[in-house]
């Protein structure tokens, strides 16, 4: 949606809404590939 708009706010040749989205990706990916190992299962005692 807002690629279509008109108004955007610009910092230099970049939309300011595409900053915003290449940020939290790389924030995204960062948490994914950091939180993906942990081990999910749950504790047994033996």
């Amino acid at each position: 949606m807002e690629g279509l708009r008109t108004d955007s706010l610009m910092i230099g040749p970049f939309r300011m809404a595409q900053i915003t989205s290449v940020a939290y990706l790389i924030i995204g990916i960062f948490l994914f590939v950091k939180y993906k190992n942990i081990n999910l299962k749950p504790y047994k005692k033996n």
